[in-house]
């Protein structure tokens, strides 16, 4: 059996609260283990764990794991020059992982190790140690990087101890975890180590070099779960265990965490989703053949940014016509529950906004609402430019909201080019949970032009998954109606572009033969379409191949793909792109989605 080692080739361990490296249990016999591996568990601002992070701690309790490896974003960060408060999150985080009964080795993410916030790194060797390093356990070598302190690079001191380490591991199984992963694939595309692509190919092709040894690599950062084979080196994200949820569920976006078994057969990996299925909104509706499922007559994608946040029309409350959209919050989980929306360039401003809102009687008079319009980021702004109204507080029942976008908080000249509005609640109660409608959003165009933006009247809650995927009305193309939709992206920065909606109620295709949609496709535009629909897990069609113009895509709803069970009640519904490119910007027209 080989020696238990640590291996701190730069740093001494340090002195403090969790400052060193943990102990390890003694060596497995037999050589078979059990590990665990966890990412993006962050807390609140005042160092709260969350009550999935907990949960999960408690999940792998209840497991043979022998430790646990967890990829960053321990904390919340980003204190600037608090370093009160930032310490306080680190006692919050280790009061939390003092619940786990077994050890927890940690690597750190840009919300722990941050140029940004003051005092980081050295907060972060005060509390968890050495930033990179590596142990043997068993017959395997386990390596934590630091991919922070260089933002997204790991640098050439690193590199070179890597090398060693990577040399050094003989028959050595190597596992490898760190933040940043080398090839994201939702919202941190452009902000992981792909931000510098000739260090991030060198590491892989350290890897790859390496790929007899390696096992898997394991990161985080993007709040998903997503596995791919590059090249022979199994890269696993894992970033759900506790941070904000932002990709739907059938795309890995769901609480979870990994557990990899280490046997003489060879390596097994499990994942563990401790998330549940959300209780049914409504009752299931029966989808009839010949019926339109969506026309894009309106175009405008509502999104949160939160999914502990959630979205869904409803028909009561309503103001006015027959349908109004709820919008369900827990502040415990979202400390700034929202709503927003993408106002496209071709699309004319209002002069002014006004919306309904209605508060149900057990909430009370603790919430307020602030309109937020946001423009494009220009220059070196990498925020972008927003204006927020005064909060108006907000009373039982229904609420008429008037905002003049010509007033004094309309900096910067957002009234006459914003590209976003949001609606932010706020509460006097930071455990208070429920839900609010919104109904009847109208524009003012001078004088008495008045015209009906939204009435959440019809139509699937359509959202992209990925920034660099949006959406927009398209009245010059389109098979039904006066509007089409139009789905742009970047291929360089997104593999299939997706645009799909949750289903409130769900959706029962029994007695649906095929599902079809007209797209439109421009030159250089998307090779082929994927139908994508289930439950909790991504069920996708086989790709159906497309042309220049338009296409009436067909995809049977039988069993060779689709299992009985997700037919019967489908929480998600969607459309995949595959680009014809692997990079450049192109577009292509979705339009009468139906039943057949």
């Amino acid at each position: 059996m080989k020696k238990l080692l640590i291996s701190l080739m730069l740093f001494a361990p340090a002195i403090g609260v969790g400052g060193s490296l943990p102990t390890l249990p003694a060596s497995p016999r037999g050589g078979e283990f059990t590990f665990a591996v966890l990412g993006d568990n962050r807390g609140s601002d005042t160092g709260v764990a969350s009550a999935d992070f907990l949960e999960l701690l408690a999940e792998i309790n209840r497991t043979d794991a022998r430790f646990v490896l967890n990829s960053g974003d321990l904390v919340h960060g980003y204190t600037g020059k608090d370093q009160g408060l930032l310490r306080k999150q680190w006692e919050g985080y280790f009061k939390a992982v003092g619940t786990l009964k077994v050890p927890m080795f940690n690597s750190p993410g840009n919300h722990d190790i941050s140029s940004e916030t003051s005092g980081s790194a050295e907060l972060w060797k005060e509390f968890c140690g050495p930033a990179y390093y590596s142990f043997d356990y068993g017959l395997s070598r386990f390596i934590a990087l630091d991919t922070s302190t260089l933002d997204n690079r790991i640098g050439p001191e690193q590199e070179k101890w890597l090398a060693g380490q990577l040399d050094g591991a003989a028959d050595l199984k190597v596992f490898i975890f760190f933040h940043a992963p080398p090839f994201p694939v939702d919202g941190h595309i452009g902000s992981s180590l792909d931000q510098f692509p000739a260090d991030r190919d060198r590491l892989h092709a350290l890897f790859v070099k390496n790929r007899a040894k390696i096992g898997a690599v394991f990161c985080g950062h993007e709040h998903l779960y997503n596995h791919r084979v590059r090249d022979g080196i199994n890269y696993y994200i894992t970033g759900g265990a506790g941070a904000p949820i932002y990709a739907p569920r059938m795309l890995g976006g769901f609480y979870h965490y990994m557990l990899v078994t280490v046997a003489k057969s060879g390596v097994y990996y499990k994942l563990e989703k401790i998330a549940v299925k959300s209780a049914r909104v409504l009752r299931t509706l029966k989808v009839r053949s010949g019926s339109v499922l969506e026309d894009w007559e309106n175009g405008f994608s509502w999104k949160t940014w939160d999914k502990s946040v959630t979205g869904s029309l409803t028909s009561e409350p309503r103001k006015h016509g027959k349908g109004a959209w709820k919008l369900a919050y827990d502040f415990k989980k979202c400390q700034w529950p929202l709503l927003y929306t993408i106002w496209d360039a071709t699309l004319d401003r209002p002069n002014t906004l006004a919306v309904d809102l209605y508060v149900p009687e057990a909430t009370g008079k603790k919430l307020s609402v602030t309109l937020t319009l946001k423009g494009k980021k220009t220059g070196d702004d990498e925020k972008g430019r927003a204006a927020d109204s005064p909060a108006a507080a907000l009373h039982r029942g229904w609420n008429h909201l008037a905002y003049d976008l010509g007033e004094s908080w309309v900096t910067g000249g957002l009234g006459a080019d914003f590209n976003e509005i949001d609606w932010v609640l706020s509460t006097t109660d930071p455990k208070l949970a429920g839900w609010v409608s919104f109904d009847s959003l109208v524009g003012g165009y001078g004088g008495k032009d008045k015209r009906l933006i939204e009435d959440w009247e019809t139509g699937l809650p359509w959202e992209s998954w990925n920034e660099y995927v949006s959406m927009a009305p398209d009245a010059g193309l389109h098979t039904r109606g006066n509007r089409g939709l139009r789905l742009s992206y970047d291929a360089g920065n997104v593999v299939k572009p997706t645009v799909y909606a949750n289903l409130r109620p769900e959706l029962d295709f029994s007695s649906v033969k095929k599902l079809a949609v007209d797209i439109y496709v421009p030159i250089g535009g998307p090779s082929s379409a994927i139908l994508m629909m289930g439950d909790e897990d991504r069920v996708v069609s086989d790709p159906v191949q497309l042309i220049t113009g338009w296409n009436k895509v067909s995809v049977p709803l039988n069993g060779s793909w689709l299992e009985p069970e997700a037919r019967r009640a489908s929480t998600v519904v969607g459309w995949q792109l595959v680009p014809s490119a692997q990079s450049g910007t192109s577009w292509a027209v979705l339009d009468n989605f139906r039943a057949e």
